[in-house]
C-alpha cells in the first residue's frame, strides 16, 4: 500500500492506493491510535472496487504519513475469492476448516471443534452418536425419507446450502429424542375415541410416558400397557 499526503498539506488527512491501483483513493482522516477502538475509522482496503474486509490504521506516535511511504503486507483470499463485508452471502464464502476447526499446517488436516466433523469440519455431528439407537444422516435424507413414506414426490431438500451439512438422528423404532435416548411407550386408540396413538399421543392419550423405562403411567380410571382400557366404577 502506497501512502500519500493530501494536496494543500493538511496533516490530518492522507490518501493511499495499492500497487495495482492507478489512482489514489479519496482522502481520509488519519487514525492516530492502534487500539481496537479505531476499527470503525480505520482504512478498509478497497482493491479494484471490491471491499476486502481488511482494515488498517497508523500509529502516529512514530511520526506522520509521508509522501510515497510504502507499507507492504499480503492478503490472500481463500480460493481466490475476495471476502466482502457488504456481500449478503458472506457466510457461505470458503474459509479454512469451514471456520469450525483449526488447521494443523504440518499435516494439512483440520482439528474440528466439538459438534463438527468431516475432512473440512463442514458438517455437524449428531448428539451422542444417536445413543446407538439410530442413524446419523443429512437433512436431505430426512426429506427423501418423508417423500417415500408419504408418497409425496415434491418433498425435496437437495439444493439448500445446509442440505449436506446439518446432521440429525433418525431413530430406530421404539426410540425418540434428539439423540434417540428416549424409550417410547406403547400407544393405541383412545378408549374414548379421542386423539390417541394415531395422532401421536403417548399411552393412547390416557397416560404419561416414562421415557427412561418406556412404561405408561395411566391416568385414574384407565389401565393396560397402553392405557387402552377404562375402569367402570360402581
Amino acid at each position: 500500500m502506497r501512502v500519500n499526503d493530501v494536496a494543500g498539506g493538511d496533516p490530518t488527512k492522507f490518501t493511499w492506493r495499492t500497487d495495482d491501483q492507478e489512482f489514489f483513493n479519496t482522502p481520509i482522516d488519519v487514525t492516530a491510535s492502534t487500539s481496537a477502538d479505531s476499527y470503525a475509522t480505520a482504512v478498509e482496503l478497497n482493491v479494484n472496487g471490491v471491499t476486502s474486509g481488511v482494515r488498517v490504521w497508523f500509529d502516529l506516535s512514530v511520526g506522520t504519513a509521508n509522501v510515497d511511504d510504502v507499507y507492504t503486507f499480503t492478503v490472500t483470499p481463500n480460493a481466490g475469492v475476495d471476502r466482502q463485508l457488504d456481500d449478503a452471502n458472506t457466510v457461505h464464502q470458503e474459509i479454512e476448516c469451514s471456520g469450525r476447526g483449526l488447521c494443523d499446517s504440518s499435516s494439512g488436516r483440520c482439528q474440528c471443534f466439538d459438534g463438527y466433523s468431516g475432512e473440512a469440519c463442514q458438517r455437524t455431528t449428531c448428539p451422542n452418536s444417536c445413543s446407538g439407537h439410530g442413524v446419523c444422516q443429512e437433512l436431505r435424507r430426512f426429506a427423501s425419507d418423508a417423500s417415500d413414506e408419504l408418497s409425496e414426490a415434491n418433498i425435496v431438500y437437495t439444493d439448500a446450502y445446509d442440505a449436506r451439512k446439518e446432521m440429525g438422528c433418525s431413530c430406530d423404532a421404539g426410540f425418540r429424542g434428539p439423540d434417540c435416548s428416549l424409550i417410547e411407550c406403547p400407544s393405541g386408540e383412545d378408549p374414548l375415541t379421542g386423539d390417541g396413538g394415531e395422532e401421536g399421543r403417548d399411552c393412547s392419550g390416557r397416560g404419561i410416558c416414562d421415557y427412561s423405562t418406556g412404561v405408561c403411567k395411566c391416568f385414574k380410571g384407565y389401565y393396560g400397557e397402553r392405557c387402552e382400557g377404562q375402569t367402570n366404577y360402581m
